[in-house]
């Protein structure tokens, strides 16, 4: 598979799966009542999972900021034992 003249192997596919179902499992959590501040924007938790699912910009905004998030936890940069 290519993206942008760019080959895509399945492995990374499926990374990149496993990837968008966990910002999908971690948005779908957020309260309905509660909005998230994304850039100028104010999203509920529905509209993020309807981004996700749809790889809207803002989407891929979202997966690249769980992907930073998850990052940092293994990285021990969020967690301390202190």
């Amino acid at each position: 598979m290519t993206k942008k003249g760019i080959t895509i192997s399945r492995e990374d596919k499926e990374i990149q799966e496993a990837i968008k179902k966990l910002a999908l499992a971690r948005m779908k959590k957020i309260p309905e009542h509660i909005k998230v501040s994304i850039g100028s924007g104010e999203y509920t938790s529905k509209e993020l999972v309807e981004n996700i699912e749809d790889e809207s910009q803002l989407g891929k905004q979202i997966i690249e900021m769980q992907i930073n998030f998850v990052r940092d936890m293994a990285q021990g940069k969020i967690h301390t034992d202190e």
